[in-house]
């Protein structure tokens, strides 16, 4: 080329770069020529049957290439190429170390080896937690992968070899201190491979203890009748599973079956005896002996009977086999329809068959028989067929009499007003110029009486207003009470 036409070239392609023009190489070539960095930091992380190795990426890099080799001045032959700065070599054998190298590459370009790297398939340190309770250690393992069992130690010493993940130590001491730990094992061809030592833990058998707190216990005596209510707590420190409360038949020894509590499935330390008032029910046993019984089987399986108490069901107080045989007989307070006429004229079911209990051929006496009989009748014989004394006798003069000579079951207590009152007090109403009226007290300012206004039957009346007791003072009272 001669000297003009170069010098024509020169002008134009400064001309060009004048207007903005540039030029530039091609991308492929300019990578072409640059080679990746090497790997340099790599992290082996270990399982019981694999290594997990990681790296910084290399920069120019696009592929990396893993090495392995079976020593540390081994051959390292390749096993996988991947093209991000993880992997994960799988289905090694646990306790087999392995040595690694990484090479990044990129379009053909290799950049030289890593420094090598080892790691050691192994199983993970277990966690270990200790519940102490009454009856021993409980010593709960955290599971491992791959652990085909564990080995626990008891004061540097070898405890026991056991594949499940939770053991009851119970071969040591109240109130003594122990110190735990435990290793996970695998086998390899003929080697057991472990794991490290957990961390060391320690743990202290308490003295047993279950028993009853704030708990009302059944008096020696109740009568028939009476109920009673269960409280208070069963408290252990350890787990309950099962808690049996109940009644026994002081004759035959067996649990009687409607007054039985069973929780079979209790799982807690805790157990409030207020869940059995709905199910024991002590007002249905009908007169004998008994016990009263309390029966804990923890979950490890011991046993305890807390509380065996003997307790007797004996017959009802005079007051409360009076006042029920009263109300028995005597119509309810609000049956009339007008005043003093109650259905009928006549005396109720149960009046008609306690009037021949108490008096057998002589239940005629009274001024009206069909409807009952005069005061004094009704209440002799509510008192008779109560089975609280049945030599009551009839007439004012001679139940007055009777009570004052029978100081063993009748008290004559002096009252002059209703305040001073019981439930089941027999009250005489004496008039000043001879007679009187007689009736049974059920409180409430209620009284069961045969008040004679032309029909002579039991009812049930204020004591004030058609009960026949007055306020006024040319009236006396007199009570006599039940003693038993």
């Amino acid at each position: 080329m001669d000297r003009l036409p170069r010098m024509r070239l020169a002008l134009l392609i400064a001309l060009l770069l004048m207007v903005g023009v540039s030029f530039s190489m091609p991308e492929t070539v300019s990578a072409m020529t640059k080679k990746p960095n090497p790997v340099t930091v790599i992290k082996a992380t270990p399982g019981y049957d694999s290594i997990t190795l990681e790296w910084k990426a290399s920069e120019g890099a696009t592929d990396y290439i893993v090495y392995r080799a079976s020593s540390k001045y081994g051959l390292y032959k390749s096993i996988r190429t991947v093209t991000v700065n993880r992997f994960t070599d799988r289905n090694l054998e646990t306790g087999i170390a392995q040595w690694y190298k990484i090479r990044a590459v990129n379009d053909g370009k290799r950049a030289r080896k890593s420094p090598r790297i080892s790691a050691v398939p192994r199983l993970a340190v277990p966690g270990l937690k200790a519940e102490a309770t009454g009856d021993g250690i409980t010593l709960k393992i955290d599971p491992v992968d791959g652990a085909e069992g564990y080995v626990i130690y008891r004061d540097g010493r070898y405890l026991t070899r056991l594949k499940s993940l939770t053991y009851l130590d119970n071969d040591t001491y109240a109130d003594k201190r122990h110190r735990y730990r435990v290793i996970a094992y695998r086998h390899t061809g003929q080697k057991v491979v472990p794991s490290g030592f957990s961390r060391e833990i320690t743990a202290m058998r308490p003295s047993f203890d279950i028993g009853l707190k704030g708990t009302n216990t059944i008096p020696e005596e109740l009568h028939e009748g009476e109920g009673f209510k269960f409280k208070g707590l069963v408290r252990s420190n350890t787990t309950i599973g099962k808690i049996t409360v109940g009644i026994v038949n002081g004759e035959t020894q067996k649990w009687i079956k409607e007054a039985r509590y069973v929780d079979s499935d209790l799982n807690s330390m805790e157990f409030d005896l207020k869940k059995v008032n709905k199910k024991i029910q002590i007002k249905d046993l009908p007169q004998g002996s008994y016990t009263y019984q309390i029966i804990v089987e923890l979950k490890t399986g011991s046993e305890k009977t807390l509380l065996n108490q003997s307790f007797n069901i004996i017959q009802p107080p005079g007051s409360t086999l009076i006042i029920d045989k009263a109300l028995e007989c005597a119509w309810p307070k609000g049956t009339s329809s007008g005043k003093y006429s109650y259905p009928g004229g006549s005396r109720t079911a149960g009046y008609s068959e306690a009037i021949v209990q108490a008096y057998g051929s002589r239940s005629g006496w009274s001024a009206q028989t069909k409807a009952g009989a005069s005061c004094d009748v009704f209440v002799g014989t509510v008192i008779r067929a109560s089975g609280y004394d049945p030599t009551f006798p009839r007439g004012l003069d001679e139940i007055e009499s009777y009570c004052a000579r029978h100081t063993d079951k009748w008290e004559n207590t002096g009252i002059t007003s209703e305040s001073q009152m019981q439930p089941g007090d027999v009250l005489f109403q004496l008039y000043s110029g001879g007679g009187g009226h007689i009736a049974i007290y059920l409180g409430d300012g209620l009284v069961a009486n045969a008040h004679y206004h032309g029909k002579s039957y039991g009812v049930v009346q204020d004591m004030h207003n058609g009960g026949g007791i007055s306020r006024h003072s040319w009236k006396t009272f007199k009570v006599y009470r039940p003693i038993q």
